[in-house]
C-alpha cells in the first residue's frame, strides 16, 4: 500500500473488519485510505490543516473515522458519505493520541498539553 506522491506517514489505524486501512501523513496533511484485502488505495481525506497525528476506528458496524491533527482539531467522518467530514471539534493544543470507548460514542483524546478530553462523537 502506497500514497500516490512519496510521503511520511505519522499514524495507522485499522477497522475491526479487517476491510479498510488509513494512514495519516505528515505533508500533504491527507488521510490516505485503502483497501486492506486488495491493497488498492479507495479515498483520499483532506481538511486538516497540519500533520495529521492520530486515527482511530469506530469499533462497531459505523462507518466512523475520527483523526486528530497538529491543527488543534479532531474530525469525526463518516467515509462512505460524499460530504465526508461529519464534524469538527476544536481542541486547545496539538492532538497526540485518539482512541474510542467500545460503546462507539465516546471518543477519548489527549493533547501536547498533557490534558485528556472525553467527547461524545455523535453530539460532539
Amino acid at each position: 500500500m502506497t500514497s500516490p506522491k512519496p510521503t511520511q506517514f505519522s499514524c495507522v489505524a485499522a477497522d475491526h473488519t479487517g476491510t479498510f486501512v488509513c494512514a495519516g501523513s505528515v505533508d500533504p496533511y491527507n488521510i490516505y485510505m485503502w483497501n486492506l484485502m486488495t491493497g488498492d488505495l479507495i479515498d483520499i481525506l483532506s481538511g486538516h490543516t497540519a500533520p495529521v497525528s492520530a486515527l482511530c476506528f469506530a469499533p462497531n458496524f459505523e462507518p466512523i473515522l475520527i483523526s486528530g491533527g497538529w491543527d488543534f482539531t479532531i474530525k469525526v467522518w463518516n467515509y462512505t458519505q460524499k460530504n465526508k467530514v461529519h464534524e469538527t471539534l476544536t481542541m486547545n493544543s496539538e492532538v497526540t493520541s485518539i482512541d474510542i470507548h467500545s460503546n462507539g460514542k465516546d471518543a477519548i483524546v489527549s493533547t501536547l498539553s498533557g490534558q485528556i478530553y472525553i467527547w461524545n462523537a455523535p453530539e460532539g
